[in-house]
């Protein structure tokens, strides 16, 4: 089990200490909930963890194939609602992965994609795309 710690600081800037590995990651509300938005949102780090665990799980599975995935990227777009109830409702990613991965093998690696935990984690409401490009 993975405990984070989350404390307020000044202008509704928040310090999260992730304490397995001893690592602050700080966000900012934006500047439309009246914060500095000079840092990411809260909303912004589901985008960064959803495209860190999605590259992370292919890399594996091209890791125990014995391919080069170092020039893999993995792009996330998200659209959110307004109001009280504000949410992520799309979630839009686009995984660039390298052309040098020979065909016979991309399968099993398009296959890790989808087996990300933060993705599996996300309500079923969400509006979710994942695309592949080799290039």
């Amino acid at each position: 089990m993975s405990k984070i710690t989350t404390r307020l600081g000044d202008n509704l800037r928040t310090i999260s200490r992730v304490e397995s590995v001893g690592a602050d990651v700080q966000t900012d509300a934006t500047k439309t909930w009246g914060g500095l938005g000079e840092l990411p949102s809260p909303g912004d780090l589901v985008g960064v963890a959803l495209g860190a665990c999605i590259l992370t799980v292919a890399a594996v599975a091209a890791q125990k194939g014995g391919f080069d995935f170092s020039s893999a990227t993995i792009s996330v777009e998200q659209e959110f609602s307004s109001g009280a109830k504000a949410r992520i409702t799309t979630i839009r990613v686009l995984a660039s992965l390298p052309a040098s991965v020979p065909a016979d093998a991309r399968p099993a690696i398009e296959r890790a994609l989808h087996t990300c935990p933060v993705g599996n984690s996300l309500l079923a409401e969400i509006d979710k795309t994942l695309d592949v490009e080799w290039v």
